[in-house]
C-alpha cells in the first residue's frame, strides 16, 4: 500500500479511512479489533442465553436423560431417534386419554346438574301432592 492512498479501509465491517499518516492504519486497525472483541463478547453471551433456553426445554420435555445417552455414547443416535419418536407416541396417546376423561367428566356434572335439577322437581311435586293432600283431607267428610 502506498503512502499516498488515502481510501476508505474496511476492517471486518469497520469503515476507517486515513491519509498518509501510517499511525491512522494502527488506530484504524486496533479500533476494528476492539469492535470484533466487542462483538465477539455480544454473540458469547448471546450463545450462553440460547444455551440456558436449551437446557430448560430439554427439561421440559424430559429428554435429558435420551440426550446424555446419546451424547456419551450410550446409544446410537438411530436408538435415541427411536426413543424420541416412541416417548412422543406416548405423548399424544396420553394426552388423548386425559381429553377423554376430561370429556367423561364434563358428562358426569352435566349428568349431576341434570339430577339436581330433577330432584329440585321432584320436591315442588311432593309438596304439592302434600298440599292437595292436606286440601283433600280437609274437605274430606269425617
Amino acid at each position: 500500500m502506498s503512502p499516498q492512498d488515502s481510501s476508505p479501509k474496511v476492517f471486518k465491517g469497520s469503515i476507517v479511512s486515513y491519509g498518509q499518516n501510517p499511525g491512522n492504519e494502527y488506530e484504524a486497525m486496533e479500533l476494528s479489533l476492539r469492535n470484533l472483541i466487542l462483538t465477539n463478547e455480544e454473540q458469547k453471551n448471546y450463545i450462553e442465553v440460547l444455551k440456558e433456553a436449551l437446557e430448560i426445554k430439554v427439561e421440559d420435555l424430559g429428554i435429558g436423560k435420551l440426550l446424555a445417552d446419546a451424547i456419551g455414547g450410550n446409544i446410537t443416535q438411530g436408538e435415541a431417534l427411536a426413543k424420541w419418536i416412541a416417548m412422543k407416541k406416548e405423548i399424544e396417546r396420553n394426552a388423548i386419554e386425559m381429553n377423554k376423561k376430561e370429556a367423561y367428566i364434563e358428562k358426569i356434572e352435566t349428568l349431576l346438574v341434570e339430577l339436581k335439577d330433577q330432584g329440585e322437581q321432584h320436591e315442588e311435586a311432593i309438596k304439592e301432592i302434600e298440599q292437595l293432600k292436606k286440601t283433600v283431607i280437609l274437605k274430606e267428610p269425617k
